[in-house]
């Protein structure tokens, strides 16, 4: 409901057992409270993952390891009811290790499962993500993902301190 535009992109380049992924997501959410306080908080993310990874085939599908790095930008506006909004911003670039197991499961149907964990206090103290992906073959190049992920950060860095998880 908080959600006043969200903007995702992701490409994959493989040869042979070799290969690069990216991400990019732009989600900008506003929140009105209600009663006396009358308070207005806007935030405005932005994410972006570049990773490698090695192709080990198995069996009918594949595993990969992926190392790279994910930024995340948050610019966050409290602006309470007839008063100087109050603004803080934090920007962390985390490396991230994980994997993902792809299984063929039709003739143009791929499942794929993917988890990563990163931080390890150089930007954020901690961030972990976890996705679940259906692709359909639409031809030799290119696919069409339906999925899930949740995508969870810690970050402390004496401005902002932040727990939060993003679903979708």
């Amino acid at each position: 409901d908080n959600v006043k535009i969200g903007a995702f992109a992701a490409v994959t380049v493989e040869k042979k057992r070799w290969g690069m992924y990216g991400d990019f997501q732009y989600i900008s959410l506003v929140g009105e409270g209600t009663g006396a306080s009358g308070a207005t908080l806007e935030l405005q993310n932005v994410i972006g993952e570049v990773d490698g990874f090695l192709r080990i085939p198995a069996g009918s599908g594949s595993l990969k390891f992926v190392g790279g790095v994910r930024v995340y930008s948050v610019d966050e506006t409290l602006t309470p009811n007839g008063q100087q909004p109050i603004k803080s911003n934090t920007t962390v670039a985390d490396p991230i290790l994980g994997a993902v197991g792809e299984w063929s499961i039709g003739k143009r149907w791929n499942f794929e499962m993917r988890g990563d964990l990163g931080g390890f206090g150089v930007g954020s103290e901690f961030t972990n993500q976890l996705s679940v992906v259906f692709q359909w073959q639409i031809n030799d190049r290119l696919r069409l993902p339906f999925g899930y992920r949740v995508l969870g950060y810690q970050i402390n860095d004496g401005e902002v301190e932040m727990d939060t998880r993003m679903t979708g």
